[in-house]
């Protein structure tokens, strides 16, 4: 639960304000990918519990900014799986702003993103 609330203060942090810290998870395109309007950003939230060492504990992230008002939209955070499964399958396969296209090697836009 802590590490769920952690990345949803994190992610809220990253669309807030864009600072320095939030500017270097920064992506400007990926591979295969149409270019995009919109803002996205990725990385990795420190999630260590109290007394071990930071940065022991880590939470992948892959923040897309709403496509219509950014700023005013709330913030959704999708986990799905379990310990050891992550969320990128949904990510990719079901909400998220790209699909993998019918040759398996592009990505294409979701019209059905949650992004939207």
């Amino acid at each position: 639960v802590a590490a769920v609330v952690a990345a949803t203060l994190a992610v809220s942090a990253v669309r807030a304000e864009y600072g320095a810290a939030a500017l270097k998870d920064e992506v400007h395109g990926l591979p295969g990918a149409p270019a995009v309007p919109w803002r996205m950003f990725s990385g990795y939230v420190d999630v260590s519990n109290p007394g071990e060492p930071t940065g022991s504990r880590q939470m992948f992230y892959w923040f897309v900014e709403s496509q219509k008002a950014s700023s005013a939209d709330p913030v959704v955070l999708w986990t799905n799986g379990g310990p050891g499964c992550s969320g990128l399958g949904g990510f990719l396969s079901e909400q998220g702003p790209f699909r993998a296209g019918v040759d398996g090697k592009d990505l294409e836009l979701n019209e059905f993103s949650w992004a939207k």
